[in-house]
């Protein structure tokens, strides 16, 4: 090959090379820009990743296949207040609970499952209930485990309350059952005993305690009495008596408050009495008290629960019972006061019925006969000796008028319209007049005085003046019937709201608390009725009276204008 030709073929190469040198610039030039592309993207990759993995609510912990800590998330990192760099390359036990994440760690790293879950509790640095999921994961030849940890605490306290709740619900809904029961059986039955009896029994079968007690209050002296008793001292506490305010029923009844004593013998106002008398020890004691119409009726206590300690839900529930237990104990009262009224009504029925019947046959009745009498003289006369007719006739018109105006008059007090048309003082001037007609030794006396000094009294509700026009026709009665006296005064006295009557005499007088317990024994209405009728009306009586020295019945009763 000649030189030209060598030269020519280097030329040829040389020019080969620089394009093969070009094309390995430009080969060379994009894999550096795919590389550097690749590298952005794994950089952005990267960031993203962070991002994800700082930004995650839920705590995220990787431990290296050593069991120690590679990286964590500062979620995870808040969980348990630390920075991160303080617990990278530590012993995952020295973090978190080393028993419940071992078990996970080692359920995870199983050969049937790469995923465990389970609760982890932590007390430091403060008390949280953890949601962890655990993942076993491998990258090349490391191993490890990924674990994401959720704060469970506020939704298992969440879960407390509602369970808590449903427990209420649940214990409300079975006392509402037991009230519910306890009103249809206290409403089956109108007895009061029986009332007592069922009230005390369904309390001890809901509650169940050692003893306790129903205590009524004595309206007369204000007394909590025993009524009904649980357990085996039961008859030991009935002769106790309480004064108001006295041992923690009375302190009670008094304030009208329940109360839950945990340790009675501790308790000031305990009153051992009972104890000691009875050998019982009260250890502790729910007592609540029994209130109809804003007026408290008595108490119920309870004593020494046989299971647990008294608690508020008790106590709530003791105090509903008495709720019921008040109404149904009031509606027996009002059963039994309208049983006992029937029966008054019956035996005034009676009695005035006995009294007309009196009062005809010792007026009327006789002079009638005493007429027909003359009547068959008269027919005798007009054929034997007509000139004694005429003052037989005179005598027959005595004798009719006479009848007449005894029948008139027990019309009247039957019936006194007079009453209704001009009022009380009318009605009682006309019966005290009516009346003095047919006495002949005791002269009767109406005096009446107002702050006006019209002796007109403010007119009432037509009732209450029926009712005291009663009370003084019963007096009155009471005093021609048994006094023997020479005068009797009818004084009405009205004066600042009030309105006194006074019924007065100057007979025989008699013993009072003698008479009263004679009413009794007999059954007569007398005095009792008086009172009876004085209290219908809000009145007070006071009655006095000596052997010799004659008798005084006085009522005050409120008094003013109808409204």
């Amino acid at each position: 090959m000649s030189d030209d030709d060598k030269l020519s073929e280097l030329e040829r190469q040389s020019k080969l090379s620089q394009k093969q040198a070009v094309l390995y610039g430009r080969d060379l030039q994009r894999v550096y820009q795919a590389e550097k592309a690749r590298r952005e993207t794994l950089e952005a990759i990267s960031r993203r990743m962070q991002a994800v993995f700082d930004s995650l609510t839920g705590g995220l912990l990787i431990i290296g296949d050593d069991l120690r800590i590679m990286d964590a998330n500062p979620a995870f990192c808040a969980l348990i207040e630390r920075e991160v760099e303080s617990i990278v390359g530590q012993p995952v036990s020295a973090v978190l609970p080393a028993s419940e994440m071992d078990s996970l760690l080692q359920e995870a790293a199983g050969e049937e499952r790469s995923t465990a879950t389970g609760e982890i509790e932590l007390t430091e640095p403060l008390p949280r209930t953890l949601l962890a999921t655990t993942s076993r994961v491998q990258a090349g030849e490391s191993k490890g485990w990924v674990v994401i940890l959720n704060d469970m605490t506020a939704w298992k306290r969440m879960e407390s309350l509602n369970e808590e709740r449903i427990r209420n619900l649940e214990k409300r809904v079975e006392e509402l059952a037991i009230l519910n029961e306890m009103s249809t059986s206290l409403s089956s039955t109108l007895d009061l005993d029986e009332v007592l009896t069922l009230v005390m029994e369904r309390i001890n079968a809901v509650l169940r305690v050692e003893a306790g007690s129903l205590l009524l209050i004595d309206d007369e002296t204000g007394e909590l009495v025993f009524k009904i008793a649980l357990g085996e001292k039961a008859e030991g506490v009935k002769p106790f008596r309480l004064p108001m305010g006295q041992g923690i029923a009375g302190h009670v009844a008094q304030s009208g408050q329940p109360l839950m004593i945990s340790d009675a013998q501790k308790d000031r106002r305990h009153y051992k009495a009972v104890d000691v008398t009875t050998d019982f020890l009260t250890r502790s004691m729910l007592c609540v008290p029994m209130i109809f119409k804003g007026k408290t009726i008595g108490v119920i206590e309870i004593m020494n629960k046989l299971e647990g300690d008294f608690t508020e839900s008790d106590l709530t529930l003791l105090n509903s019972i008495a709720t019921y237990a008040a109404i149904a104990i009031e509606n027996a009262r009002l059963h039994q006061s309208v049983l006992a009224e029937r029966d008054r009504v019956v035996v005034a029925q009676e009695e005035v019925q006995k009294e007309l019947a009196r009062d005809l046959h010792d007026g009327p009745t006789q002079l009638v006969a005493s007429m027909l009498m003359r009547l068959d003289f008269v027919k005798k006369a007009l054929t034997r000796d007509p000139s004694l007719v005429e003052e037989e006739i005179v005598q027959l018109m005595e004798l009719g008028q006479r009848a007449s105006h005894q029948m008139r008059t027990l019309l009247f007090e039957l019936r006194p319209l007079i009453l209704d048309t001009q009022g009380l003082v009318p009605a009682l001037e006309t019966f005290l007049t009516r009346r003095q007609k047919e006495e002949t030794g005791t002269t009767l006396h109406l005096e009446v005085r107002t702050e006006r000094g019209d002796d007109q009294l403010t007119h009432r509700d037509p009732k209450n003046e029926a009712t005291l026009f009663a009370i003084v026709q019963e007096a009155v009665r009471n005093a021609l019937k048994h006094a023997q006296a020479d005068n009797i005064w009818v004084r009405l006295a009205e004066q600042a709201g009030e309105l006194m009557v006074m019924v007065q005499d100057d007979g025989v007088g008699f013993d009072t608390a003698e008479v009263e317990n004679g009413y009794e024994q007999r059954g007569s209405l007398g005095m009792v009725n008086i009172r009876e009728r004085a209290e219908l009306v809000g009145g007070h009586l006071t009655l006095r009276s000596t052997p010799g020295q004659g008798t005084e019945v006085m009522i005050r009763i409120p008094w003013g204008p109808t409204d």
